[in-house]
């Protein structure tokens, strides 16, 4: 009996493949639709979670800056920071990411949504229901390396960067051209052993191309038996978010008690909360007053009977002297990005040694706070985002501010 299902989907078919991972041996292998899969192992049993594997030509592999460590806000923003890569609107697709690379910014899948949920959903009409779900260059990453594979009349290329590609071998030379810079880690190129003669004129063209040494291994398995056996545990899954799985192994007795357990938390925590939010919002709005006043009086000892904040704050950002000028023209050049931005400022500390002005901002959602520090930047600050956290459906964060060339 086959051990462990393994599929490659692309646009057009699929291939599969069963291998008893004990002993390495293959059960069966083919291609063609997904009828014609049906078809074929209609008498076959999977004992482990089938694996699927999507052709690189379908999902795009890409990074992003995104400065949060924490999911939510990451997955939050990383649609934004990514937009301008995309051919297609970001409401359109599903994203994933993976691990950090070196550079510290985050490895990134991107597929469109419809498709990929329909896919889904003929998988699961034939009994498929992968936990993981990863994309076929995603098993040939390596920060080291440039990685290409030779996968029959096409080329798989998986870049140190994160990026990676499915093209025709006979661009190869071409596309590594375009793909590889000065700081690219060095490439190596992956071949079956009974197609190193048959590429070899491809890969003497690439050398002459590069004006480099390229290292080729001969390797045992092509292409897709090549990638079902060399598996990576760094591979994004794209079963996040909406798609994501819940692996349930408890009993059945043991997940009805849970339940109930958490039903009941829940009522309580919602009653109690009900009580509570009408008190909250009561005092809040007195609390916010007698914060901006303290506020004020702490960057502006000097001023006495303070009747309206508003127009004391304007007389002081209009003024100019030479008393805290620094700290006006850094607050002035701040606050002029706040309007109609949904942010909402909590706290401002001005640190007169160093020069920086360190903002505390509260807004619905994370990627606003970057999208707020990268108008800063473009506006001549030095802005850096500080630490953020999740409050109920909002977040809240700081950013330290200075003018350029301040230490």
């Amino acid at each position: 009996m086959p051990n462990r299902l393994y599929l490659r989907v692309s646009r057009s078919q699929v291939e599969w493949l069963a291998m008893d991972e004990t002993s390495g041996e293959v059960q069966i292998r083919g291609q063609g639709s997904l009828e014609d899969f049906a078809e074929r192992t209609v008498d076959m049993q999977w004992t482990d979670d089938p694996v699927v594997m999507l052709t690189a030509d379908t999902v795009r592999l890409t990074s992003a800056n995104v400065p949060s460590r924490q999911m939510r806000q990451i997955l939050q923003a990383v649609p934004f920071a990514v937009e301008e890569q995309l051919a297609e609107d970001v409401e359109d697709c599903h994203f994933a990411v993976g691990d950090r690379l070196d550079n510290g910014e985050l490895r990134v899948a991107v597929i469109n949504r419809e498709y990929y949920a329909g896919l889904r959903e003929q998988l699961q009409a034939l009994g498929i229901k992968p936990v993981v779900v990863t994309v076929e260059t995603d098993h040939l990453f390596d920060p080291a390396h440039t990685t290409v594979m030779v996968d029959g009349a096409d080329a798989l290329i998986a870049g140190a960067r994160g990026q990676a590609y499915r093209f025709r071998l006979d661009q190869l030379s071409l596309i590594a051209a375009l793909l590889l810079k000065d700081d690219t880690p060095p490439l190596r190129v992956l071949v079956h052993e009974e197609k190193l003669q048959d590429t070899d004129l491809l890969l003497t063209q690439l050398r002459v191309e590069l004006e480099q040494e390229i290292p080729v291994e001969s390797v045992e398995w092509e292409g897709f038996e090549y990638l079902c056996r060399h598996q990576s545990g760094s591979a994004i899954n794209l079963q996040q978010g909406e798609f994501r799985v819940q692996v349930r192994k408890q009993r059945k007795t043991s997940v009805w008690r849970n339940a109930a357990n958490v039903a009941g938390v829940a009522f309580s925590l919602h009653t109690a909360a009900m009580f509570g939010q009408g008190y909250f919002l009561s005092g809040k709005a007195q609390a916010y007053e007698d914060e901006a006043r303290e506020l004020y009086k702490a960057v502006f000892p000097g001023d006495r009977n303070v009747r309206d904040l508003r127009r004391s704050w304007r007389s002081h950002l209009s003024s100019g002297g030479d008393n805290g000028s620094d700290f006006m023209a850094l607050f002035s050049s701040a606050a002029q990005s706040l309007p109609g931005s949904n942010l909402v400022l909590q706290n401002i500390n001005y640190n007169e040694s160093r020069g920086d002005l360190i903002l505390q901002i509260e807004a619905p959602r994370s990627e606003q706070l970057v999208l707020f520090s990268q108008t800063l930047s473009r506006a001549g600050l030095e802005a850096e985002i500080g630490t953020i956290s999740q409050e109920e459906d909002r977040v809240r964060g700081s950013i330290k501010i200075k003018a350029f060339g301040n230490s």
